[in-house]
């Protein structure tokens, strides 16, 4: 399968896979896809207009942007006076690599680039998921990916309160992630020995 082509507003540095491809349409219909339909979450005519969110009362526009957590994003839109369908697709990516870059910068000043590496591409799924929906990564959830403990981090995603969104989580990204196999099971406990390789 040839790679994806990589979103004009995605960070050049950052990789943009396959598994991350098919993650945006998973996400919109977890951001209330159906729900952009319907006046209430801010479609008015062909115009997103800002709307409480669900979860709080939160400014939220388009897909799950909340209006004033990020700065440098909102001070690219005009939210007051809506946005196109376009311009809530590019925001959705905005937010979508937003979330990607802080995942990786938390994993990586944990555990280094090499553990991240080691990481499936549906593991960078799930932990982006958790930096997406609460806006910012779960050092408690990396830790338990880390010690390779698909329970504990099918246990902590499942105990973010929004049983819709757990569930497709946990069952598209944890359930039959690769990087819980046996096979990988061996090789974290190998490179945790004092081996030359290592």
């Amino acid at each position: 399968m040839a790679a994806p082509k990589k979103p004009a507003v995605w960070e050049e540095k950052m990789d943009y896979t396959s598994e991350m491809d098919l993650y945006t349409d998973v996400l919109k219909d977890i951001e209330h896809d159906k729900l952009l339909k319907d006046i209430k979450a801010g479609r008015i005519k062909d115009k997103y207009y800002p709307y409480e969110s669900y979860e709080g009362g939160t400014k939220t526009i388009g897909f799950g942007h909340k209006i004033g957590k990020d700065p440098e994003i909102d001070k690219l839109y005009d939210f007051e006076g809506g946005l196109s369908e376009p311009q809530i697709q590019e925001l959705f990516l905005r937010d979508l690599d937003s979330a990607y870059k802080r995942t990786w910068q938390h994993f990586f000043n944990n555990y280094g680039q090499k553990a991240w590496d080691k990481l499936s591409d549906k593991s960078k799924v799930a932990l982006t998921d958790v930096s997406f929906q609460k806006g910012r990564p779960s050092k408690e959830i990396m830790d338990f990916y880390i010690k390779g403990d698909k329970e504990e981090v099918a246990k902590r995603i499942r105990g973010r309160g929004y049983k819709r969104r757990d569930d497709i989580i946990i069952e598209k990204y944890v359930k039959s992630d690769p990087y819980f196999s046996r096979e990988e099971a061996y090789l974290r406990q190998w490179d945790k020995e004092d081996n030359i390789f290592a």
